[in-house]
């Protein structure tokens, strides 16, 4: 299996950029293409109207800071793919995990932060990398903070234990460690 194109997850975070350059770096390295996705909705909070209590919605992440956001978000992605050749960007007013599982057919592999929502800035946050685990049907890489480079030291493949499962990772393991033989010289795999 060869990967034709390796889909990042951009926000605003302070760990987006080795992230983006680690998705960049393996793309390049299996001559593929890196996509670059980011996608924020404009927040909506409640405010008392009225003698009766009644509510109205009140923009809490107005649309043009989110598009200011989406901005920089792919400034920073152009910054850190540099002069690859191979580069998309796709971005969105949108909800973050629907508008990114939305184009996950594009992409053989997805490259997340472990960083929670709650970080940085309040436009373009990270997403849950559980919930695009659960959510993307596809291959997930997610990043631990302050990881700038990619080494396949300890790889954790989550799974139940069934016959089609054992299948699935054995011919997996077979099949990466042929396509990542480069990247992953030096480790054993045990059943």
């Amino acid at each position: 299996m060869t990967y034709a194109s390796i889909m990042v997850s951009v926000d605003l975070g302070s760990d987006a950029s080795g992230r983006i350059g680690i998705a960049a770096r393996l793309a390049d390295a299996f001559e593929s293409r890196t996509i670059g996705v980011a996608a924020q909705s404009p927040d909506h909070g409640a405010a008392q109207v009225g003698p009766m209590g009644a509510s109205a919605l009140l923009p809490g992440l107005s649309r043009q800071s989110v598009r200011d956001g989406l901005a920089r978000a792919h400034d920073l992605f152009r910054e850190a793919v540099g002069s690859l050749s191979r580069v998309l960007w796709r971005s969105a007013p949108e909800p973050g995990l629907a508008y990114l599982t939305g184009h996950t057919r594009a992409a053989d592999l997805i490259v997340v932060g472990q960083g929670n929502g709650n970080e940085g800035t309040a436009c373009i946050r990270p997403l849950d990398p559980a919930s695009v685990v659960l959510a993307a049907g596809r291959p997930v890489l997610v990043v631990p903070p302050g990881i700038d480079h990619f080494e396949a030291r300890h790889v954790m493949v989550a799974w139940r234990d069934t016959r089609e499962a054992r299948r699935e990772i054995f011919d997996a393991l077979c099949v990466s460690a042929c396509n990542f033989d480069p990247l992953m010289r030096g480790i054993g795999v045990q059943f």
